[in-house]
């Protein structure tokens, strides 16, 4: 797979020419266009809610402290909360961001 690192590195070449040719041109709008699908600026718009199933009842204190809150408020905090867990307990902090990742 194309590195967003080498369309940038492909790019800043063909932008750098001093005599640019068709051909260079070419090349400039397939590399943009290649970038721009494989990393899009703007996130597509997936088309789901953050918000919890109707039928969702937490059992725990957290579920029911977050239940209704605004996501990224609630985001904000546990951003907070995971810079801290690296830093005091960092297998910890690794096990959860691979956990995450994986879902």
């Amino acid at each position: 797979m194309i590195t967003l690192y080498d369309l940038n590195e492909a790019i800043k070449e063909c932008e750098g020419q001093r005599n640019p040719t068709a051909n260079t041109a070419v090349k400039l709008a397939a590399f943009y266009t290649i970038k721009n699908e494989l990393y899009p600026t703007v996130p597509p718009d997936i088309g789901y809610s953050y918000d919890p199933p109707k039928d969702y009842e937490s059992r725990t204190d957290f579920g029911k402290a977050v239940q209704g809150k605004d996501p990224v408020s609630v985001l904000e905090i546990f951003d907070d909360l995971m810079s801290l867990l690296k830093t005091a307990q960092p297998r910890l902090y690794r096990r959860l961001i691979e956990t995450i990742q994986e879902l």
